[in-house]
């Protein structure tokens, strides 16, 4: 035949073997992908022959069960680490489906979970699409949520799975993303051991599922919302367990948080385990922004990774609020100079410059996709080059007025500002509850118009005003003034003047107004308006009006329900924008800010240069960027020019920036502000270190009475810290430890319930109390429940216990009945 067993099992993959039975199989071992036709030919005739000898030849693939059960956990292993060495890419996506298509069986599902683990941390794709397969590895997985949320916990294919499950609709999509969130504990750090009694832990028993007492540990935070998202690294000391997930309590301190004063309340902490830079995962983010799943959307799972995506934005956030602030001032410059004619054009080209901005902005997102969604900007840009445009070329301002082109560029500049804000917690959940339930109010408002247009249609053929030079829109004036504004006179609407006669002496005459008759109009034309009249007052102001005020009330209250929803999608689809900024990828292109090593110290001059910035930052900030200019200065000739040019820049912004910290400090915390800079300028997240006292410990902050004098002694004690610009060009530790957010897990702070100053419904406040009942209610049935399972224990014991009294009764007289009767 000229063909080996060997040519089978090297050239084709296929492997023979003789079973119990005495039949002679063949198995595809490994994939070849193609079987040359003569090896083919050579397979048949071998066929032929073994048949003609009285064996069998049968040609099996082996199926995923197969694959599993005759592996152990080891074999698993040795399996994987073999794809990694010896297979491709594409040998690791087909045996992750095998293994995704064997979780249907409940015999391997053990394994194939196992194997599907350490198939995704080799790197295997589960999206990739197989030859001879419609459904991808995804798809199977799809269909089992428990696995989903096993692997996003144990940290693999995070950016991957993770859409898949925020995708996902129906209530086991809900649960797997609820089941994310992981109970945590506090590290000490200082007794190098696990805490459960710092920071006012305290532990509350609570009913378990199955009627016993569930331990559920509470923290005392000063936490004014729901929920607060930290990053924050993994405690990986000996002392913690390895599927345990710890957080320093230095980093969940939420005192050096805080722009505003909050009073202590009960917290639980918990994690989710995925870290920083996958919560900004595009692909995250545009799937919480499209996902249909309402309840996913509204967890607190979700809610945290939208947060801690935020967090990481800060900067280009305030920035576009900034700027769109700084727009619609230079507006108002450009309005004011143009009907003063001052003849100063500075803002004039900085509102051109801001205009330039918003178009190279918005150019990339119309080369990739042209949506409504770009109709604002695009409006708001033609209207920017009409309005400025000419007025940078002409001579004088006097020659081009401002026009109707400069009046809708200024106001669009203010709705966008309040546009740009809808991100920020303290306006968003309020302003998009307003914009939804106006956007649904669009129906009512066309049969508004349509009936206004019939009433309008009817009054033009009556020629009421037909003397006005626009009887057309005379027509629907006074239709628009009756029927939506309530406002008309009757005389007008009849197209009659009240005309005014003297009466009296030519020296003492007085001009009385004398009102128009019917008889003046005509009968029929007069009978004609007033029933027109009472048609559009009855049904138009009255009516509909009234109704008006319903659907919107109604529309804001379901709105207002889901707020939280509204303003978590909006947040996400702000993200997604600003990561199709050309800056923003410029940004990601330039070398960021490093986690550098405490033991490396600046050198003299660079401490000096980075001085000013102790107040803005803190002294961990400060002493980050000082080694950063280190890293950039040692680098190449490019970088020290570069620093050395722009270090007067730098100064006077450092001053700048920490005067406006010590400005605001009347009004915010000055922890808080140094936490908010370092997250918005340097990326990194973490807490000062309070100074250490006689003994050791951290010392307690100082108390500050509450009010403007409060407010005033925290200032001058902010300004009294200048002295320490002396004191920064001494070497010494940093006062704390900085953190890039792909170092570090998202650690979540809930309260038990929503704060009472939260924005609610009275529906949302009845669905409340509901639930409540219903929580009160299963537990009473549970403890009901219990009670009446002890009953019956305790009654089985006593049958128990007089069976046995019985048998020892009956023992006892049948004993007797023997020792009486003769022998």
């Amino acid at each position: 035949m000229g063909f080996s067993e060997a040519y089978f099992h090297q050239e084709c993959g296929w492997k023979m073997f003789e079973s119990q039975e005495g039949r002679v199989k063949w198995k595809k071992v490994k994939k070849k992908r193609r079987i040359r036709p003569q090896a083919a030919t050579a397979l048949a005739s071998l066929n032929q022959s073994q048949t003609s000898l009285g064996g069998e030849i049968t040609v099996e693939l082996e199926t995923p069960a197969e694959k599993l059960r005759g592996a152990s956990t080891v074999q698993l292993e040795e399996i994987v680490q073999d794809l990694e060495v010896n297979g491709t890419q594409e040998d690791q996506n087909e045996y992750l489906q095998l293994c995704a298509k064997a979780l249907s069986n409940p015999e391997d599902r053990q394994k194939a979970v196992e194997a599907v683990k350490e198939l995704l941390r080799a790197g295997a794709n589960p999206e990739a699409e197989m030859e001879d397969e419609d459904d991808t590895a995804m798809d199977f997985l799809a269909k089992d949520v428990d696995v989903i949320t096993e692997c996003i916990v144990s940290g693999v294919c995070q950016e991957t799975l993770l859409p898949c499950l925020l995708l996902g609709e129906g209530e086991k999509f809900t649960k797997g993303v609820e089941d994310l969130m992981q109970d945590a504990e506090l590290f000490d750090e200082e007794a190098n051991r696990k805490s459960k009694t710092q920071l006012g832990c305290r532990s509350s028993g609570l009913l378990g599922e199955d009627g016993g007492t569930k331990e559920t540990t509470w923290l005392e935070a000063r936490l004014r919302e729901k929920l607060r998202p930290i990053l924050a690294p993994r405690v990986c000391a000996p002392p913690v367990e390895e599927k345990c997930f710890a957080v320093s309590k230095f980093y969940v301190s939420l005192e050096k948080q805080n722009l505003l004063r909050a009073p202590p309340v009960q917290a639980k902490l918990q994690v989710l385990p995925i870290s920083g830079d996958v919560a900004c995962n595009r692909r995250v983010l545009e799937a919480v922004a499209q996902t249909a799943n309402e309840e996913t959307l509204a967890s607190d799972t979700v809610e945290s990774i939208v947060e801690a995506a935020w967090l990481q934005h800060r900067a280009s956030t305030l920035l576009e609020i900034l700027l769109s602030v700084t727009n619609a001032l230079l507006l108002c410059v450009v309005s004011y100079e143009c009907h003063n004619f001052t003849g100063s054009r500075w803002a004039l080209w900085a509102a051109a410059a801001s205009t330039a901005k918003e178009a190279i902005q918005i150019l990339p997102v119309m080369w990739r996709e042209l949506s409504l969604n770009l109709l604002p900007d695009i409006i708001y840009v033609g209207a920017g080059v009409l309005a400025l445009v000419p007025r940078m070329g002409a001579q004088a301002l006097e020659e081009l007025p401002c026009g109707p082109s400069m009046a809708l560029l200024c106001s669009l500049s203010w709705l966008r500002l309040l546009f740009a804000m809808r991100g920020e917690r303290w306006l968003g959940p309020r302003f998009l509850p307003i914009m939804f339930a106006l956007r649904d109010t669009f129906a009512f408002f066309l049969v508004a118009l349509l009936c206004l247009t019939a009433s309008a249609h009817a009054y033009y053929v009556l020629n009421a005003r037909g003397t006005d030079p626009f009887p057309v829109y005379s027509s629907i004036t006074q239709t628009l003034r009756l029927g939506m504004f309530g406002d008309f006179d009757l005389f007008e609407f009849q197209g009659q003047d009240t005309t005014f006669h003297r009466s009296g002496s030519v020296s003492g005459s007085v001009w009385e107004p004398v009102d128009p008759t019917p008889q003046e109009l005509g009968l029929e034309q007069y009978v004609y308006i007033q029933v027109v009249f009472y048609l559009t007052g009855i049904g138009i102001t009255i009516l509909l009006m009234n109704l008006l005020i319903g659907v919107l009330g109604q529309n804001y209250e379901l709105y207002q329900d889901q707020a939280p929803q509204l303003f978590t999608r909006a947040r996400a689809a702000m993200l997604l924008k600003h990561q199709d900024r050309p800056w923003f990828i410029l940004a990601g292109w330039l070398q960021p800010w490093r986690s550098c090593d405490e033991s490396s110290r600046p050198e003299c001059w660079i401490r000096v240069l980075v001085s000013p910035l102790h107040l803005a930052l803190g002294e961990s900030g400060k002493f980050l960027v000082a080694q950063n200019f280190q890293l950039f200065f040692k680098a190449n000739l490019f970088y020290k020019l570069l620093i050395l040019l722009f270090a007067p820049i730098f100064l006077i912004g450092g001053f700048s920036l920490s005067l406006f910290v010590l400005c605001a400090s009347l009004f915010f915390r000055p922890e808080g502000l140094q936490y908010l800079n370092r997250v918005a300028f340097l990326g990194c997240f973490g807490n000062e270190r309070e100074p250490p006292c006689a003994t050791g410990a951290p010392g307690p902050a100082p108390a500050t009475a509450p009010g403007f004098s409060g407010r005033l002694r925290r200032w001058w004690r902010t300004a009294r810290c200048w002295h320490r610009v002396r004191r920064a060009l001494q070497p010494k530790d940093p006062a704390g430890v900085l953190h890039r957010g792909s170092e570090c897990l998202i650690w979540v702070l809930v309260r038990p319930s929503p704060p009472s100053y939260e924005l609610r419904s009275m529906r949302t406040d009845l669905k409340l109390c509901i639930q409540d009942l219903a929580t009160d209610s299963k537990k009473d049935v549970r403890k009901l429940k219990r009670d009446v399972q002890n009953v019956k224990s305790h009654l089985q014991k006593m049958d128990h216990k007089l069976d046995s009294l019985m048998k020892m009764m009956e023992i006892q007289r049948q004993s007797s009945k023997d020792d009486l009767s003769p022998a």
